[in-house]
């Protein structure tokens, strides 16, 4: 089967059997249409079942679906050109209608992976899915980035192949830079916390050199006096200027060469 975006490598095997595409969506000796949406598609219940164990259940009187007998089944809840794109599959082993306009249209193969999946096509469905990773992967315009994120969780319940939250989450944490320059996208986190929270957490904590040691800031406790100094822990500094005691302010990492007190 030939491919693009990368070649053959991202679709599944060509499954074995007599290439059908002069029947697809033919009168000629159809004995089912296959509806959904707005669209009909004339098949043929002896290609259907051959290809796929689903439309053997739902073509056989006694494969236990009302629409056995009936000369048009009407499907529900699928995506209308990804469930026309599956029926072009099954006749053509081919899913992909024009290949220039889908190059980039990752809902597209995302709701053919969907589709696939749900009647069967469990390679052809990992395929699929493959693809629209490659493809958002590839995206560097951040108005576009951001409209996948915001978009795919959507899809969040209906894959089963990876979590599309966490793909929206590897695309916000690689174009972090770029995207919290759109007012939308610091809108959409503001709106959205949870995603905030989880980028945060991917953050690495800062790493000590084992090669520092850690000494004291102090700082005078006279009221409008700006002395301070370093100094090994626990040290008692008095102020040059006030004789006080200096206070405690926060922790530091220094060279051991330069742990002695300073003043400054």
């Amino acid at each position: 089967m030939s491919g693009f975006l990368g070649g053959p490598a991202h679709f599944a095997a060509r499954p074995s059997g007599m290439d059908m595409s002069k029947w697809f969506d033919r009168d000629t000796l159809s004995d089912i249409t296959i509806k959904f949406g707005d669209k009909e598609v004339k098949c043929h219940k002896v290609i259907l079942s051959t290809r796929s164990e689903y439309f053997t259940k739902l073509c056989d009187p006694e494969g236990g679906f009302a629409e056995a007998t009936q000369p048009v089944v009407e499907l529900k809840d699928d995506d209308p050109t990804a469930l026309e794109a599956l029926l072009r599959y099954i006749y053509t082993f081919q899913y992909v209608d024009d290949a220039e306009k889908r190059k980039e249209d990752w809902i597209f193969h995302l709701n053919y992976s969907i589709v696939a999946r749900k009647y069967g096509f469990e390679e052809e469905s990992t395929a699929a899915f493959r693809m629209f990773q490659d493809i958002v992967q590839s995206f560097e315009d951040p108005e576009v980035i951001f409209d996948v994120v915001t978009s795919l969780p959507q899809w969040e319940d209906l894959v089963a192949e990876a979590s599309l939250v966490e793909t929206a989450d590897a695309l916000i944490k690689n174009h972090w830079k770029q995207l919290v320059e759109l007012e939308e996208f610091r809108f959409y986190l503001h709106t959205n916390e949870t995603i905030l929270w989880r980028q945060m957490a991917e953050l690495e904590p800062r790493k000590v050199q084992p090669d520092l040691v850690q000494v004291s800031i102090y700082r005078c406790t006279t009221r409008n006096c700006k002395t301070a100094a370093r100094a090994v822990n626990g040290t008692v500094l008095t102020c040059h200027n006030h004789s006080a005691v200096m206070g405690f302010k926060f922790y530091c990492w220094v060279p051991p060469a330069q742990t002695g007190a300073m003043f400054f």
